[in-house]
């Protein structure tokens, strides 16, 4: 049915017919007339007859229109609810009526009946019906029904403006405006806790056009309840792209439309990132990077020479994600006291060519990956606590130096090589693949569908996390490169410590302290147990297959 805004003009059938069946004397004088009850029947009328809608007699429309003693009630109990529950409990009808209810009550007013004053509590509440409004740390968020997201108001120009259009002329005054709009800050009803924001459910994707929902394949509609403040800045519809489908950009717009040529993402992605497992490793953490599930306790380190397409990936991730939606601290800098705090309600940290200095301390990286609450300090604020779901993208030339020698760590650790330069640079490509963005995503959203959220990591990226685990970590090099495990081995514990040595020293490696060594296998579950003359070590043994020349004579005990 077209809307009442719409019509316009009245052609000479419709008049006729106004005046003869409807009994509107003057319909064309009521259409460019102010707004009112009997404009609107005259726009409901004529929007059904160009519909071809059953028209209601006049008789009709009139007997369904409450009487006034009806709007009195309903308005009376509007009233009784908005005090009860808030104005949020309300009904659409309920809420229409409470609005009409201040708008008559915006003012005290004296006996002749004159304003005197602007009542604020019913300015506060008129403003409420109008704009679904919450409170965090002082700052106060409204909601945009485009994109289902509360969009901060910092400096308070939006809700003051509407204020603003509340006041007689005479009341219109920075102290006033003021008043109400602290009245509004300072409202408990409004305030939101942080443990209440982007409460969706944690496998859903905020788009524009709704919450992707993997598990079902299916879109849900936006919901004002979750508190977002956050939007994934495209739209996505769940369906399966053919590959000879290409985006390009057409009057300010991204147009989809059929090629025989392949996609410019595909065939740079296939030259950089050539291996399929490590691809689809890649999509499936974008993907779990826009939800809020933190289950996989996962962070991906992207690793090359330059030039070789680490920061075009990167960059990309983050035009996908939103940059508002994103911060850059590195992997060495989460370890600053500060630096948690940047992370607050981030859907992603974003950090390309990290330094090579050594990474001395990584609680606050298994904290943040591991579905910890962690303490954010601010300079010269409170500190408070948080659990953080932005996801960690690093890149980095090579793999920094890693203190950390135990499993908590490096199981956390995704790890995708690009060292495939392009023979020619592209100075353009950036914009191309910027373009084919919603391939991208339908690729991402494709491969977390297809594995229920799990990411299933590359043979590629298990030998690189254990080569750099092995480069921080004598012993686990030492355990890989010379040893074998088994429930049924047995070493003497003197004689593997004396191994390891020769190991070290053949490798030109730093090797630990005895009582360090026993103490570091224990942890790995190698329990030092005493023999028929020393103590042994279970479940390891020298290898059979790599031969092993000492090169040392320890001295055993």
């Amino acid at each position: 049915m077209p809307s009442k805004n719409t019509i316009i003009s009245l052609s000479a059938g419709e008049i006729e017919t106004l005046k003869t069946v409807y009994g509107f004397a003057d319909p064309e004088t009521v259409l460019v007339g102010a707004a009112g009850e009997e404009k609107d029947q005259l726009c409901n009328v004529v929007s059904c007859l160009r519909e071809n809608y059953r028209i209601p007699t006049r008789e009709e429309l009139l007997a369904d229109l409450p009487s006034r003693e009806e709007i009195e009630r309903r308005k009376a109990h509007a009233v009784a609810r908005a005090e009860e529950a808030g104005i949020e409990a309300l009904t659409p009808e309920e809420r229409g009526y409470y609005e009409s209810y201040l708008l008559c009550h915006v003012n005290k007013t004296n006996a002749r009946g004159e304003a005197v004053k602007p009542i604020h509590a019913n300015i506060m509440d008129l403003v409420l019906c109008n704009d679904r409004v919450f409170v965090l740390n002082q700052d106060l968020y409204i909601y945009d029904e485009k994109t289902g997201t509360y969009c901060i108001d910092s400096d308070g120009r939006r809700i003051k403006s509407r204020i603003r259009s509340y006041l007689d002329r005479e009341f219109i005054e920075d102290k006033t405006i003021n008043a109400i709009y602290n009245l509004i800050l300072s409202d408990s009803r409004l305030a939101v806790s942080y443990d209440r924001i982007n409460n969706r459910p944690r496998h859903w994707i905020h788009y524009r056009n709704g919450y992707y929902d993997y598990k079902t394949d299916t879109i849900n509609p936006h919901d004002p309840g979750y508190y977002e403040i956050g939007v994934i800045p495209w739209d996505y519809l769940p369906s399966r792209l053919p590959v000879n489908y290409k985006f390009v950009k057409r009057g300010g717009g991204i147009l989809r439309e059929t090629t025989t040529e392949p996609l410019v993402f595909n065939a740079w992605l296939n030259h950089a990132i050539p291996d399929p497992e490590d691809q689809r490793m890649f999509f499936q953490y974008l993907a779990y990077g826009m939800t809020l599930d933190t289950g996989a306790q996962k962070f991906l380190l992207i690793c090359g020479p330059g030039g070789t397409g680490k920061s075009t990936l990167l960059k990309l991730i983050e035009e996908i994600v939103g940059k508002p939606n994103v911060s850059s601290v590195s992997l060495q800098g989460l370890q600053d006291r500060f630096a948690p705090a940047e992370l607050f309600l981030k859907q992603a940290n974003i950090c390309a060519d990290i330094p090579l200095t050594a990474l001395s301390e990584v609680d606050m990286i298994k904290k943040l990956t591991g579905e910890d609450t962690i303490s954010a300090d601010r300079k010269f604020k409170s500190a408070y606590t948080f659990r953080s779901y932005a996801r960690l993208f690093f890149s980095a030339n090579d793999i920094p130096y890693i203190a950390e020698k135990t499993n908590a760590f490096y199981r956390r650790m995704l790890i995708l090589k690009m060292d495939h330069a392009p023979e020619t640079v592209d100075p353009e490509l950036f914009d191309k693949l910027r373009a084919e963005i919603p391939h991208i995503i339908t690729r991402a959203m494709e491969e977390i569908y297809c594995s229920g959220g799990e990411i299933d990591e590359s043979e590629n990226s298990k030998k690189a996390v254990q080569a750099a685990r092995k480069d921080s970590d004598t012993i686990e090099a030492f355990l890989c490169d010379r040893c074998e495990v088994g429930d049924k081995h047995r070493t003497d514990a003197a004689e593997l410590f004396r191994l390891y040595q020769n190991y070290c020293t053949f490798e030109e490696r730093k090797s630990v302290t005895r009582r360090t060594f026993y103490s570091e296998l224990e942890k790995r579950g190698f329990q030092r147990r005493r023999g028929k003359s020393n103590y042994d070590i279970v479940g390891v043994r020298l290898s059979s297959v790599i031969p092993f020349t000492p090169v040392v004579n320890a001295a055993s005990g």
